[in-house]
């Protein structure tokens, strides 16, 4: 628990400190690069599906989609919808019972 608490305050002042004496003072070459950096850090978003990989999803799919580069993806999604919300409730149990 005290880790997960440390590594969520270091959002709030690790990764604040390193952006701006590193990423924009050390090794920013002009102030385009800061611009960019800027748009590429507030526009992030992480999808929980690809984290967790609830049913082994989405690893399966994009490993067969890069392989065949084709796909009928609501058949694929058939395919895997059982374990994936199997995966989903065990998640959501272990973050019950974690409380």
């Amino acid at each position: 628990m005290i880790l997960e608490d440390l590594s969520a305050e270091s959002r709030y002042t690790l990764q604040p400190a390193y952006y701006e004496i590193n990423l924009r003072g050390k090794y920013a070459r002009d102030n385009e690069s800061s611009e960019m950096l800027d748009i590429i850090l507030n526009n992030t978003a992480h999808d929980i599906g690809n984290v967790y990989d609830f049913g082994s999803f989405s690893s399966t799919t994009f490993w067969r989609y890069g392989r065949d580069m084709v796909i009928n993806w609501a058949s694929n999604f058939e395919r895997y919808a059982e374990r994936m919300e199997r995966d989903i409730q065990r998640t959501i149990e272990a973050y019950e019972n974690n409380e």
